[in-house]
């Protein structure tokens, strides 16, 4: 079996991604045995409590930064909309590869509505124009599993950890949403709101959670029941 060659110690790209363009799960896709599956996202949890171990360690001795309360704010502080999180990060924080790698998978869709009737244009979302949006089931678990890449990245790279990724709920949320297979992936029935994310999350940064929602002028932050 070929093997890819391993990256250089300068290289910023992974080999196993350059030909990455995600798994086919359309209409006839076939869940995996529950258990295989159950261990293999189980292992996947594990592996990632370590990385965030690692990187909550070099993180503690950084001062966060963030993007204020608003798309105006995000902008001229120099933050960019992350399409894969639907938030707004800071520079040391972003990882614009990924995100494009991300938009080059699908021809993704967003909705104003959970029945899928209203698409709004990429470029406004992008943006960050909308404070909410729906998206597929399919958006959903590609979400989750590209969080878990841009951690394993950051580890690699040596690079900052966000406050959204570090949330160990995070990783619990995608997990359960994981095993789902009662939601078909073409169902829109995720909610996808706007966050400002700090960067490296502190406990001394505006939102203990290391990342929060404006509504009506006001921080706030909420479980990871909808991203």
């Amino acid at each position: 079996m070929p093997y890819g060659a391993l990256p250089n110690r300068n290289s910023t790209e992974v080999p196993w991604e350059r030909e990455s363009k995600g798994i086919d799960i359309g209409s006839n896709y076939r869940w995996p045995h529950s258990r295989r599956l159950f261990a293999a996202i189980t292992a996947v949890v594990f592996s990632l409590a370590a990385v965030y171990v690692y990187l909550d360690r070099r993180n503690s001795t950084q001062n966060p930064e963030s993007c204020g309360i608003s798309a105006a704010d995000a902008v001229s502080l120099g933050c960019h909309f992350d399409v894969i999180s639907f938030a707004w990060l800071p520079e040391a924080c972003y990882d614009g590869e990924l995100s494009q790698q991300f938009l080059a998978l699908r021809d993704w869709e967003w909705f104003l509505d959970s029945g899928g009737m209203h698409a709004v244009e990429m470029g406004s979302v992008l943006a960050g124009d909308y404070s909410q949006l729906y998206v597929t089931q399919e958006y959903h678990m590609y979400h989750c599993t590209y969080m878990w890449r841009k951690m394993h990245r950051a580890a690699l790279r040596g690079a900052v950890l966000d406050g959204y990724i570090r949330s160990m709920m995070h990783t619990e949320h995608c997990e359960l949403m994981l095993m789902d297979h009662k939601s078909a992936i073409n169902e829109t029935n995720t909610i996808i709101f706007t966050k400002f994310v700090e960067c490296p999350v502190s406990n001394h940064g505006p939102s203990k959670a290391g990342w929060y929602r404006v509504i009506d002028g006001v921080m706030t932050s909420q479980s990871f029941e909808h991203h």
